[in-house]
């Protein structure tokens, strides 16, 4: 079966015309390419293979990040300043400055600020309370990253697929011959 692309042209080229078609119409009928049939084709939803192997990624991301999350117990770097603004965003809605009780100007946006102030929210004002957030979303992304991949490339949904199957039997069987041999 030929998929055909109903154009509409003032000056069809002799052969393009259907003969079913009503005579002075205009429309032609022309194939479209395979080449242009399968960019245009919906991407394969990766197989189940695919899903195991993105999730035991995740999982060890996940797991590298978790692991002392917590130490050291006093903020570091930039935890300094954000940790406290993310505390004020919980108790006042904006950035707070104590030193007058009004409302701070700041420069940087508010989305980091808000992340680590539901993981303060939810594990209190602690190092692992204002790092937890920031773990999640990084761990998250690491699967965002793998989907988007897969979408915008189907191929290498099957080409991961290879790599996370195991070999069947015959392959096993000829690399066992090989070996043999040397």
């Amino acid at each position: 079966m030929t998929s055909v692309v109903l154009t509409d042209t003032e000056h069809p080229e002799p052969g393009d015309v259907d003969p079913d078609e009503a005579v002075g119409s205009g429309a032609t009928r022309r194939p479209v390419p395979d080449i242009v049939r399968r960019r245009l084709a919906r991407p394969a939803w990766p197989s189940g293979t695919f899903w195991i192997a993105a999730l035991f990624v995740t999982f060890i991301a996940a797991a590298l990040r978790l692991i002392r999350l917590s130490h050291p117990h006093e903020t570091i770097f930039d935890e300094l300043y954000y940790a406290n603004e993310a505390q004020d965003l919980l108790g006042h809605n904006v950035e707070w400055n104590p030193e007058d009780n009004t409302p701070q100007y700041v420069v940087h946006p508010p989305l980091g600020k808000w992340m680590i102030a539901v993981g303060e929210h939810f594990f209190g004002f602690n190092s692992f309370g204002w790092r937890i957030s920031a773990t999640v979303i990084g761990t998250l992304s690491i699967l965002l990253v793998i989907l988007s991949a897969i979408l915008t490339r189907p191929a290498l949904a099957h080409e991961t697929d290879q790599f996370t199957v195991p070999p069947n039997r015959e392959f096993a069987d000829v690399g066992r011959r090989r070996l043999d041999t040397d």
